[in-house]
């Protein structure tokens, strides 16, 4: 139990350094470990949720990184760290817009959820994509089903 409320402790100091940081690409280290708590308890899970998204446009190198991990954390066992994962993904939108595709692709899949908050999460998301980038949003989804099925030559 300790070593949950250490990690979320850690967390915490993270995310107050690099708040509180003028050029924040120099505390790598701090994000490195914000990606690496998502593998963590559920609490922290659910804060590097939050966390993740937050600081993405700030080290574009670990952007990939950020998202694969981020992605882990849609998948989870457990609701609240996926809906809290889900609600992060349009600043990845916003922030690193060659991943847009990707993301509406995700959400669009989500669509399917079970649970009505995580359906809700995956609708107001998709919303503020949409917002962001109508035309791209848009095409890809009208569009997908076309790529996904079509035959391989």
């Amino acid at each position: 139990m300790a070593d949950a409320t250490d990690d979320i402790d850690k967390l915490y100091e993270f995310g107050e350094r690099l708040n509180d940081a003028k050029d924040k690409s120099e505390h790598r280290q701090d994000y490195e470990g914000i990606i690496a708590a998502a593998n963590g308890s559920v609490k922290a899970k659910q804060l590097a949720a939050q966390l993740i998204p937050k600081f993405v446009k700030f080290f574009p190198e670990l952007a990939e990184q950020a998202l694969d991990q981020h992605l882990n954390l849609i998948e989870d066992h457990e609701l609240g760290v996926r809906v809290q994962a889900i609600r992060g993904l349009p600043l990845f939108c916003k922030d690193t817009p060659e991943q847009l595709t990707k993301i509406v692709d995700i959400l669009g899949q989500l669509l399917i959820a079970g649970e009505n908050v995580e359906r809700d999460a995956v609708h107001k998301a998709l919303m503020t994509v949409l917002r962001q980038d109508v035309k791209s949003t848009f095409l890809f989804l009208k569009f997908s089903h076309y790529i996904t099925d079509s035959p391989k030559p």
